[in-house]
């Protein structure tokens, strides 16, 4: 099952270890179509162009516009899955190489502690930041006193302050 583009895309951003991408494309008139990403600080990641004229050409756009861009410049939604998904698969091959590396260097127990570790703080840190996110909404006034302590909540908060929990690593002993 493929994710939703824009989904791949918001999850590409937060995850991509490469602060530039480049991708070739031939679309569906047969012109060369370059795609690229590059990470920023105000949103507008995603930029593409025609090759033959890629500066006059050149539209760069948000994550959330990119799909329509991407459809305008006639290239496959489902070859540019593929690429894109395909870059954050190598990037998690060279993440589990890494892991197995610094095992045989330091120690598994060493890494798998480091790991732990730092998966438990980052918990800490999610469950601090929501309670303190949650108190400064129901002490402004933003949350109604009977749902304070709800599960509803997150309705009333700032979508970027309700994170999705991220996938936890397991250290795989090599056999």
């Amino acid at each position: 099952m493929r994710p939703e583009l824009d989904v791949l895309l918001q999850e590409f951003e937060r995850l991509s270890l490469d602060d530039r991408v480049f991708l070739d494309f031939v679309n569906d008139d047969e012109l060369a179509v370059r795609v690229r990403f590059q990470k920023i600080a105000n949103g507008r990641c995603w930029s593409i162009g025609y090759l033959a004229s890629e500066d006059a050409s050149r539209q760069t756009v948000s994550r959330i516009h990119f799909p329509a861009v991407l459809r305008a410049f006639g290239v496959s939604n489902t070859l540019f899955e593929r690429e894109l998904g395909g870059i954050l698969l190598t990037q998690a091959a060279f993440a589990d190489e890494f892991v197995r590396e610094v095992s045989n260097f330091l120690g598994v127990d060493a890494v798998r502690n480091s790991i732990l570790q730092t998966q438990q703080f980052m918990d800490s840190f999610r469950e601090a930041f929501s309670k303190c996110t949650r108190d400064l909404a129901v002490n402004a006034g933003h949350v109604p006193d009977d749902m304070s302590d709800s599960n509803d909540l997150a309705t009333f908060l700032p979508q970027k302050s309700v994170e999705k929990a991220r996938p936890r690593f397991r250290v795989v002993k090599n056999s």
